[in-house]
């Protein structure tokens, strides 16, 4: 089950199984689609649709469930 609900970027890397300084990377490379979500760069929440673009784009999945 992909996730769906906002959470912060360190919560993110985290279920991913990822560094911070990877997921800040995953984040600059998708910028302009993540802006049309309205995520900002700096912000420390990742919005519910740019959790699900993350998520469907490189294949997280919540494993909780």
């Amino acid at each position: 089950m992909y996730l769906h609900n906002s959470c912060t970027k360190k919560q993110f890397a985290k279920i991913a199984g990822v560094s911070n300084k990877t997921l800040q990377r995953w984040t600059a490379k998708h910028k302009k689609q993540l802006s049309m979500f309205g995520q900002k760069t700096y912000d420390k929440i990742l919005l519910p649709k740019s959790v699900v673009f993350l998520s469907h784009f490189y294949e997280v999945t919540d494993n909780q469930t």
